[in-house]
């Protein structure tokens, strides 16, 4: 049986920043656009689906929701990517998407003095 996967993507709303979490607004700390934020983490999605994809092949019925909260350092480089939550229950491909999001480093620097930013992204595969 072979199903077909998808990240939900359209968006990529869910992308929020720390400061909002309660109420999944869109406002950064720092001064990172939510929207650039967004653009960048769509552009990486190949990434995180095939981590999806890869343990699909074992696991056929594999379904669920991972929450990823990483930090943006103001030189463009993502730090302290940590799972808040999962559904999936699937620690392969949880930490697969860690090892990706650890290695994005194209957001762009911004002056140091503006700090750095922590963002929120959910990650829904097999719905």
């Amino acid at each position: 049986m072979t199903r077909k996967s998808d990240i939900e993507t359209a968006g990529l709303a869910p992308l929020t920043a720390e400061s909002d979490l309660q109420s999944g607004g869109g406002s950064v700390t720092g001064a990172r656009d939510v929207n650039e934020v967004s653009a960048i983490v769509y552009s990486h999605s190949q990434a995180i689906q095939y981590c999806y994809e890869r343990e699909l092949k074992r696991n056929p019925e594999l379904k669920g929701k991972v929450v990823v909260r990483f930090t943006i350092l103001p030189n463009g480089t993502v730090t302290n990517a940590t799972i808040l939550s999962s559904t999936l229950d699937n620690e392969n491909v949880e930490r697969c998407i860690l090892s990706r999001v650890s290695r994005w480093d194209d957001f762009g620097a911004i002056d140091e003095r503006l700090g750095n930013a922590v963002f929120r992204q959910v990650y829904t595969f097999g719905f």
